[in-house]
């Protein structure tokens, strides 16, 4: 998908993780994920797994967590973090 396409799939994909995502911020996971579902769909699990978000205790997805974990950051501590997060380590 593409536009405002490509973002409601986002913003559905979040929801299905716990997550609300304002349409600005769909757009950003959109454009990084190259508009692609399965790609999308894994950085969303990654951030719903690091603020604990699930269907049941959704939770707001803002730049910031996208900045420290996003596959567009570029600073080499952000992989460690990701990696801390997967691990269950979120302190």
């Amino acid at each position: 998908p593409e536009g405002r396409d490509a973002d409601r799939m986002v913003i559905e994909l979040g929801r299905t993780c716990g997550l609300r995502i304002r349409p600005d911020v769909a757009s950003r996971i959109a454009g990084a994920a190259g508009n692609d579902q399965a790609i999308a769909n894994q950085e969303l699990r990654k951030f719903a797994l690091f603020l604990g978000a699930d269907a049941e205790h959704p939770r707001d997805l803002d730049e910031d967590v996208i900045d420290l974990l996003g596959a567009d950051a570029r600073d080499v501590e952000v992989g460690r973090a990701a990696d801390l997060a997967l691990a269950g380590e979120v302190r």
